[in-house]
């Protein structure tokens, strides 16, 4: 209320043009990313005890140009409002940038992209930035070639209403590189497990989870087919953070398998997410295969030792553990047991360690 003082700053602007423009920018920044109209909406509602849960939907991109529309379209018509979107491109070589852009321009969501310099050579890097940028309650991670029905979000976030779910995530859909349907679902995958389990919905204990499905495989095929409560996800990647960073095939494993020892899980047994499935070739004895085979092993192990692991799913495991051995191409070697072979515990013992 000291109106010299004012008229003072007011004069001072006015003499420097640099520095009022460098003040209005800062401001317009601040109203942009902490001050929308959007989420001023979602205020409103929490006052008027009609609250929407705050979903963060964060998309990793690199060099996925091409699959850039269908994925972001398929978050913005979302039957249910997303509170913001975050893409995070980790230094693209193609045309993602632009393409990015023209689709922000589409919607009336609350975007925002954040440009990676250099390649940051992990996408659970780009998973811990995108969730210290988000304000949501939710976290929903779309990987860029991925898509999802409208109804993905509204159904997925229902399961939240039990405080004590920390995941909840659907049936997801296999597609080739075209966006054409390979499979309706993932029972295929899963049915070594159980035949009955993923046909209906469920809600069910974490540990219980680990115990009779997650110490087997990894029984949650794709992280676009998955919501997370924030602050769980939040507290598993920094209690991860070390073993993330040697982790190349199994570091969403890990996660889910650390989350679950703190609360529930929820799954949806429609395919309401598409997982994009590029043609890969398994070339025998590389490196890459010892690595992935060493890696099924380290998480079967490591959740042994935190669930209750019975006898029937340990063969289960040990089963899973002989298919991939061999789908790798490892057991031509002459070697019967995964963890004898030498490259395997090479590769083990460096995870280990």
């Amino acid at each position: 209320e000291d109106i010299d003082t004012l008229a003072k700053s007011i004069t001072s602007l006015l003499n420097d043009e640099s520095k009022a423009r460098t003040l209005g920018e800062h401001g317009a920044r601040l109203v942009k990313e902490k001050f929308s109209f959007r989420h001023y909406l979602f205020d409103l509602l929490e006052i008027a005890e009609q609250p929407l849960k705050r979903v963060s939907a964060i998309v990793p991109n690199y060099n996925y140009a091409r699959h850039l529309e269908q994925r972001l379209q398929s978050i913005f018509k979302q039957r249910y409002p997303l509170y913001e979107v975050i893409i995070l491109d980790d230094a693209s070589t193609d045309d993602s940038i632009p393409v990015i852009e023209r689709l922000m321009a589409t919607t009336n969501i609350d975007c925002r992209l954040v440009v990676n310099q250099d390649n940051s050579g992990s996408v659970f890097k780009q998973w811990k930035k995108g969730i210290e940028l988000a304000h949501g309650e939710l976290i929903w991670i779309c990987e860029a070639d991925d898509f999802a029905q409208p109804e993905f979000l509204e159904k997925s976030i229902s399961k939240f209403r039990d405080p004590k779910v920390v995941l909840s995530y659907t049936q997801s859909m296999q597609v080739d590189e075209e966006g054409d349907l390979l499979s309706e679902n993932y029972l295929d995958y899963t049915n070594d497990i159980s035949p009955a389990k993923w046909q209906k919905d469920y809600i069910c204990d974490g540990l219980e989870e680990l115990s009779s499905a997650l110490a087997i495989k990894n029984a949650i095929p794709n992280v676009s087919a998955v919501v997370f409560r924030k602050t769980s996800i939040e507290a598993s990647l920094d209690r991860s953070q070390a073993l993330l960073e040697k982790l190349k095939i199994a570091g969403d494993w890990l996660i889910y398998a650390d989350m679950l020892q703190h609360g529930r899980i929820a799954f949806i047994s429609e395919s309401l997410n598409a997982h994009r499935r590029h043609e890969t070739s398994v070339t025998i004895n590389t490196a890459n295969n010892c690595r992935h085979m060493a890696e099924i092993l380290f998480m079967q192990r490591r959740i042994a030792k935190t669930a209750s692991v019975g006898q029937q799913t340990r063969q289960k495991a040990k089963n899973f553990e002989q298919h991939a051995f061999h789908y790798l191409g490892l057991s031509k070697l002459g070697v019967e047991d995964p963890g004898q072979h030498l490259e395997v515990k090479d590769w083990l013992s460096r995870l280990t360690g």
